[in-house]
């Protein structure tokens, strides 16, 4: 732009307000002024050159792509167009000048500051920031595309501020992981039914065989120390019991020989003293003996031929301990993926409620695994012309803000409804539909032939 247009406002809602076009294709010398929004139509007969009117308009607009490599009228030596502009209240506001000359083709764009027209400089550039993607464009194209090309045009249109494809995707990772989740539990559940019960007794850890082995080798030590005690008791008895048989023996030799009494009794005395020596001996290992404890040793025997069962059974109770933890794990877990999986499809929901779709009943849901876009809950692919001409004319107006112009080439195909709603959808956006129309008595209508306006429709008031 030149340092006069810079730093002003984009022109927005912007209509055709004059076209005007000679020598380009059909064209012979044409000069239109529509109204400012709703319905123009462009009719005549095929080969009248009505195709070449509504060309004008992406010619001047969408750049060279969408001009053709011949556009000069076949025995014309040049050709050009110009396309002027007008703002929401019906004032001038930009002019396109295209010319086609045997050495090339040149651009001139011009903006209005009320008193003069100034020239943009890098005018192409320019249109291309105010056409976007909707000039030009045939309602019908949208619905050519694919369906996931089609759902990701109607999402540039929504600008959401989360993109709704995004959140099915962290819902199927859920569900994936959820699959994984409950695949594990019910795994875990069937080896918890699999396992045998366990009985109400089992301790928590399991027996250690050695211990109860050491034991009861402590316990045949004590038997073994109890049974070297009572022998060693009974070895004195028997000494009481000869030392006894020594003092009969002694009185016998008194009352037999008087004469050796002296000495008797001092055997007597000696018999006596050891005598009284080994019953106090015998006495004391008696008592020693019987204070020393008797131990079962049966019941530690009993314990360790149990230890194996026993064990078996601990390791049981200890497995199935773990089972039920994890079970109770992988259980919430799985219940916290699903509360995920439900936020995120509320979070969407709530994104697409709060969507303003271009077009009442459009939106967009899985279809056969695939984002889908619908109408009123049916693909548009299933639904009629007439509808998806309806869908594509609310999409071109949502991509073109600036310049609302639209173009339908087979306007023929479609019945007075379906004009009338796409007047109305035009008029109340602030639209210029360009239709074509096959036929030289379409009431209302540009009548086009051999390249020329034959008749325009009467001049009627509107509010600019």
């Amino acid at each position: 732009m030149t340092d006069e247009t810079k730093g002003q406002d984009q022109p927005t809602g912007l209509t055709v307000l004059t076209l005007m076009g000679e020598n380009v294709k059909r064209v012979k010398a044409i000069r239109i002024t529509p109204p400012r929004t709703g319905l123009v139509k462009v009719a005549g007969k095929n080969g009248a050159g009505k195709s070449s009117v509504l060309d004008l308009i992406p010619y001047g607009l969408a750049g060279a792509r969408a001009r053709p490599a011949l556009p000069i009228r076949r025995g014309a030596t040049g050709g050009r167009e110009t396309i002027v502009l007008q703002d929401q209240d019906g004032r001038e506001a930009i002019r396109i000048t295209l010319v086609w000359t045997g050495r090339g083709e040149y651009l001139t764009v011009e903006k209005s500051n009320g008193a003069a027209w100034l020239p943009v400089k890098s005018p192409q550039d320019f249109l291309n920031t105010i056409v976007g993607a909707g000039l030009g464009f045939d309602p019908m194209d949208v619905m050519r595309l694919r369906p996931a090309a089609l759902v990701d045009r109607l999402l540039s249109v929504l600008a959401l501020p989360e993109d709704p494809l995004m959140l099915d995707v962290l819902q199927a990772r859920e569900a994936e992981a959820r699959t994984v989740i409950n695949r594990e539990t019910r795994a875990l559940a069937a080896r918890l039914d699999a396992m045998p019960d366990v009985s109400a007794g089992t301790p928590d850890q399991e027996v250690s065989v050695a211990a109860l082995l050491a034991e009861r080798d402590d316990l045949q030590a004590q038997l073994e120390a109890r049974s070297e005690g009572e022998r060693r008791a009974r070895g004195l008895l028997d000494t009481q019991g000869q030392a006894e048989r020594d003092v009969a023996r002694a009185r016998q030799t008194v009352t037999a020989a008087e004469a050796e009494l002296a000495k008797a009794r001092d055997g007597l005395g000696i018999a006596e003293r050891t005598c009284g020596k080994a019953t106090a001996a015998a006495n004391d290992a008696v008592r020693a003996a019987q204070a020393m404890p008797e131990p079962d040793i049966d019941d530690v025997t009993a314990r360790i031929t149990t230890a194996d069962e026993v064990n078996k059974a601990v390791r049981t109770k200890q497995e199935r301990e773990r089972i039920v933890a994890a079970l109770g794990t992988h259980t919430a877990e799985g219940e916290a993926i699903s509360a995920r999986i439900e936020q995120l499809a509320e979070r969407k929901r709530t994104l697409l409620l709060g969507a303003s779709f271009p077009v009442a009943g459009l939106g967009f849901e899985i279809v056969g695994g695939e984002y889908t876009a619908t109408l009123n809950g049916v693909p548009l692919e299933q639904t009629s012309d007439s509808e998806k001409r309806r869908v594509g004319v609310g999409l071109s107006m949502a991509l073109a803000p600036h310049v609302r112009v639209i173009i339908i080439r087979d306007a023929s195909l479609l019945d007075a409804d379906a004009l009338a709603e796409i007047e109305r959808l035009a008029s109340a956006g602030g639209y210029q539909v360009w239709v074509e129309i096959v036929g030289d008595a379409v009431d209302g209508a540009f009548i086009i032939e051999d390249g020329a306006v034959r008749s325009a429709p009467a001049e009627k008031e509107e509010k600019r």
